[in-house]
This record gives structure tokens, C-alpha cells and sequence, in this order.
């Protein structure tokens, strides 16, 4: 038999294969993590820029986000702010389902907390609503509200002209 292109099976690259393997077992996180910051982000009601800048970082540094693209988590996170806009109560409702699977996954939940952490600086100002939003996380996460620990301690406060603790 001559060897055609129908009659053989093609090779396939292993580093592909890992990548949707990986890419694969990671979207549930990925989705929960793009969620729980998008909450976070909402909870002022307004997205900055900032937030939007810190929240690629986050997701760049994260080694289980690596098998999506810059415009996936880009994508991701600006259609769970949108429906949070839109609708609040709704929005936050479909980000709380995406953090459903990790709730009795500690060490999961425990990245995706200290990823929102980051996030509630981000443009500025630790506004009361996120550290209320942050503390529900932990809890629908099955964590502690504040961890044994105050959630923004090594955050320092300084005179802002609207009385808003701003971190440094």
C-alpha cells in the first residue's frame, strides 16, 4: 500500500497536546478566577483601566492561566464585567456559579483569593464595597470572611482629600 495522505496518521507535536490537555483541565479556573475579579473590579461600580491593566498581570503571572492567549483572558473578564454592569444582581450571581467548583478546593481558592487581594488596590482606592465583595468571596469560596487576618494589612493609608483610604 502507498503511502497517501488519507493512509497515514499524522504526527502529533506533544507540546500541542500538552497545551490543550493543560489548556483543557485549566478553563473551570481560568473562568473562576476571570470571575472573582471581575466582582471585585464591580463592586465600586465602575471597571478602571487600572483594574483592567492589573488584572492581565495577575492572569500573566498565574502558571495554570499560561495556555490562554492575552485575548481570551482579555475577553473573558470584559464580558463578566459587562453583565455585572448591566445587571448587578444577575451578573454577580453567574460569577458566584463560576466559583461553585472550587469551594471545598483550598489550595484552588486559595490563589483565587490572593488574586482578587491584588486586585482591590488597583486603581487606587480600597473602596468598602470591595472589601465587603471580597469577603463574600472567602466565604462562597469556604474560607474564613477575613482569613485570621485583616485582608488589607500591609496596605498604608494616607490623606486623600475624599477620605477613601488609598493604598501606597
Amino acid at each position: 500500500m502507498s503511502e497517501t495522505r488519507f493512509g497515514r496518521r499524522p504526527k502529533l507535536n506533544p507540546a500541542f497536546v500538552a497545551t490543550d490537555i493543560e489548556r483543557a483541565h485549566n478553563t473551570e479556573f481560568m473562568e473562576a478566577v476571570v470571575a472573582a475579579c471581575a466582582i471585585i473590579s464591580c463592586a465600586d461600580g465602575e471597571v478602571a483601566r487600572a483594574e483592567r491593566r492589573r488584572f492581565l498581570t495577575l492572569a500573566r503571572s498565574e502558571p495554570r492561566l499560561s495556555a490562554f492567549s492575552f485575548e481570551e483572558l482579555a475577553e473573558e473578564f470584559a464580558a463578566h464585567t459587562a453583565t455585572i454592569e448591566m445587571d448587578p444582581e444577575m451578573g454577580c450571581e453567574m460569577a458566584f456559579e463560576k466559583l461553585a467548583p472550587f469551594r471545598n478546593r483550598r489550595r484552588e481558592a486559595h490563589v483565587i483569593i490572593e488574586t482578587c487581594r491584588h486586585m482591590i488596590p488597583a486603581d487606587g482606592v480600597v473602596h468598602p464595597a470591595e472589601q465587603r465583595a471580597f469577603s463574600k468571596l472567602r466565604v462562597n469560596l469556604g474560607l474564613e470572611p477575613d482569613g485570621g487576618a485583616p485582608a488589607f494589612a500591609m496596605q498604608r493609608e494616607r490623606h486623600n482629600p475624599r477620605h477613601l483610604p488609598v493604598a501606597i
